[in-house]
């Protein structure tokens, strides 16, 4: 009797359990309302799949590049999210081309092992019609072949002008570049000389003098009597009152060099 218990047991879980494949469907809504395309047309379309409790939406990102009902590839999901009517529908927004001859399509969707069923739709493709080979008479060659010096010269013309003018902007790109870095240059230095009282303050202004000097127009032999004067004294250990006065003295000559 307890096999029999067990074979009832599955056969009622099978019959009726809510994730059975064959309950599982999808369907194809085009925005567009038309029924008949061009081979090479793109249309958008949402595959919508129904009905899964919990679903793993990242499973159904993996259908890209997938070619469904003999006709359609789809290129690129847009996006997969709950229906907000139902959260047990899950909806792919994509960008799918129409193809007329087709490696393989999928008739049916898989989703963690599960067959889910696509309702057919009745679309019809049109093949390309064959593009009609080009004639010229005599007297178009010759026009095209007048007419290739002007037009080439145009074209050089055209892009010329595009190099020049790219050309400028990027200069006046670099040069506001320039002026900005060094105004904010300017600005630190400026900073750094209205704030010094202490010998580090000294040291930092003395070992950065090529950088700072470059952004001024005054002559070196004004900063030439605090150059020396801190030449004598910034390897000295320590600093008495009288070497940190002498040094002040020296740079407030300097101070306002970034005024």
């Amino acid at each position: 009797m307890n096999w029999l218990k067990f074979f009832v047991t599955v056969l009622l879980i099978a019959c009726f359990s809510p994730l059975r494949a064959e309950e599982l469907k999808a369907k194809f809504t085009f925005q567009n309302e038309a029924t008949t395309f061009k081979e090479g047309d793109l249309t958008e379309a949402v595959i919508k799949v129904w009905p899964i409790e919990n679903p793993d939406l990242n499973e159904f990102k993996k259908m890209q590049g997938e070619s469904f009902l003999n006709k359609l590839v789809l290129l690129h999901i847009q996006s997969v999210e709950l229906s907000a009517n139902n959260s047990e529908v899950v909806e792919v927004k994509g960008l799918f081309v129409f193809k007329n001859k087709l490696d393989h399509s999928l008739s049916q969707l898989s989703y963690k092992g599960q067959m889910i069923s696509i309702v057919p739709v009745d679309l019809k493709l049109e093949p390309i019609k064959e593009t009609p080979k080009d004639f010229f008479v005599m007297s178009q060659s010759l026009g095209l072949k007048n007419n290739l010096f002007p037009i080439m010269l145009g074209l050089f013309l055209v892009l010329l002008a595009i190099l020049v003018i790219k050309r400028k902007a990027l200069s006046l790109i670099i040069k506001k570049y320039k002026t900005n870095k060094e105004e904010e240059q300017k600005k630190k230095f400026a900073e750094l000389f209205q704030s010094a009282c202490e010998r580090y303050d000294f040291e930092r202004v003395y070992a950065t003098r090529k950088e700072w000097m470059l952004l001024l127009k005054e002559a070196p032999q004004k900063f030439s009597e605090f150059f020396r004067v801190m030449e004598l004294h910034q390897y000295k250990r320590k600093w008495g009152n009288e070497e940190l006065i002498e040094v002040q003295n020296c740079f407030e000559i300097i101070r306002g060099s970034f005024k």
